[in-house]
């Protein structure tokens, strides 16, 4: 067991492949649900890099990327499936998830490491960094604020706002209304961001 790691109830690590005492460069992921004492195996093709910075959780994501295809992946523990997001032109380093959001660097520039960021509820892509001699280690996200530590000029730390997103409303359905009768209707908002909602009826 290495690299453990928690978000909520859920507690996540890696697990060498191979035989015990046996050097592998590969492992797979496992999950613990504190709350119903159940552990599965995420992973089982021995695909992960043996890496702290090669998976994390969040809420009901888990993420990783695989050395066979250099994707990343997604573990969804509400539906219970796996699916791969993209493709990556580089090799994803530093992964991290916060939410439904996404943050890595890879070198598809070649040159210089940039980081990117993925909307699992959107779908979207959009690259955080976009100059020379970036290198970026050390990728974290809060809410909507990106963290990194960069070694182009010496150890600093740099950090990256998000744009605020719009608050999300459910549809309303059709209603019959009887003469006289009061009109009640219930509306479901949920905020991208975590923010809290607040609504006002005039």
């Amino acid at each position: 067991i290495e690299s453990p790691k928690i978000s909520g109830s859920k507690v996540v690590w890696i697990s060498r492949c191979g035989a015990p005492n046996m050097p592998n460069p590969l492992v797979n992921i496992h999950l613990y649900d504190l709350t119903t004492g159940v552990s599965i195996a995420i992973t089982d093709n021995c695909s992960v890099a043996p890496l702290d910075s090669a998976f994390d959780v969040s809420e009901d994501h888990i993420v990783w990327r695989s050395l066979y295809d250099r994707g990343l992946h997604l573990y969804d523990m509400i539906t219970g499936t796996t699916r791969q997001l993209l493709d990556s032109p580089g090799v994803p380093l530093d992964l991290a998830i916060d939410g439904d959001r996404i943050v890595w660097s890879d070198d598809r520039e070649r040159l210089h490491h940039q980081i990117y960021l993925y909307d699992v509820g959107a779908e979207t892509l959009q690259q955080i960094t976009a100059y020379p001699a970036a290198s970026p280690t050390q990728v974290a996200i809060s809410g909507r604020i990106v963290a990194w530590v960069s070694w182009a000029y010496g150890a600093h730390l740099y950090m990256h706002q998000l744009p605020n997103s719009h608050p999300i409303f459910s549809a309303l359905t059709d209603q019959t209304l009887n003469e006289g009768s009061m009109l009640s209707i219930a509306v479901t908002v949920t905020d991208p961001n975590g923010d809290p909602v607040m609504l006002t009826a005039r």
